[in-house]
């Protein structure tokens, strides 16, 4: 079966694509460069946000070691991944499938045109967490029972679709905000294109979201320096074992 991926440019990006390369055949790539929430001026003015930002680049590389995608990708920019002409190159390679992870939201003609073939890899425990920075937020609301990931099918309304699975997230003592959130992402790279082929073979019924279990949904300017901050100090001694204890002890996101 043949699978168009369409996703960003970072280390993990690269080992989704990967991933799925291990199960279907890869038709084609699009890529669209991931943007920073934070510009050099932030940067320069906090010394922890400069810690944090050189964390997440170190952790990822130490998670992800794939360099580079199994084919050349179709690079577009930010404003042009929903435009006509990347559709029509995308509907040209007649995908059986198509993944998405780490990208801008997909304009109603994607959906159109592959109605039911478009599966996403949400970083965020639907229907709890949708939207912007879900993987955060479980931190700041020190809610880590809601902590995971959504294998969804990808739905107008952002991060509402019909699950195909989900992913909660492993702790271990001494763990801190980044082994615990990259150990996520790869565990859940790995299950992706496993809950796709199920999906594919009818051996997987999509589930409906229960929206009215929303926590928080986040838009990117509610991730504010303030925020960051706050939950770097909460998190900076890491989590012993009767932290983690209280964390598997609530069932308040029981999946």
């Amino acid at each position: 079966m043949k699978a168009l991926v369409i996703t960003s440019n970072k280390p993990r990006h690269i080992e989704f694509t990967c991933e799925i390369a291990k199960y279907f055949e890869l038709c084609g790539i699009i890529s669209q460069p991931k943007s920073n929430y934070y510009n050099r001026d932030h940067q320069a003015k906090n010394q922890q946000i400069v810690e944090h930002l050189n964390n997440l680049q170190e952790y990822e590389k130490r998670y992800f070691q794939i360099h580079d995608f199994p084919i050349s990708p179709r690079i577009v920019d930010a404003n042009d991944l929903n435009n006509d002409e990347n559709i029509q190159w995308a509907k040209n390679l007649s995908p059986d499938i198509i993944f998405l992870f780490g990208t801008g939201i997909l304009a109603p003609q994607w959906l159109e045109n592959f109605d039911k073939k478009i599966i996403n890899l949400h970083l965020g425990l639907s229907p709890y967490y949708r939207g912007s920075a879900t993987l955060f937020w479980p931190f700041f609301d020190d809610n880590l029972c809601c902590l995971g990931a959504t294998i969804h099918l990808a739905s107008e309304k952002v991060d509402s679709g019909d699950i195909l699975h989900r992913v909660k997230a492993d702790f271990y003592n001494d763990d801190n905000y980044y082994t615990i959130t990259n150990r996520l992402i790869k565990k859940s790279i790995k299950q992706a294109p496993k809950a796709a082929l199920k999906y594919i073979k009818g051996e997987l019924k999509p589930i409906k979201q229960e929206l009215n279990l929303l926590i928080r949904e986040s838009k990117k300017k509610d991730f504010t320096e303030q925020a960051l901050i706050e939950v770097l100090d909460r998190t900076k001694n890491g989590y012993s074992n009767q932290d983690i204890a209280k964390i598997y002890d609530s069932n308040k996101c029981a999946i």
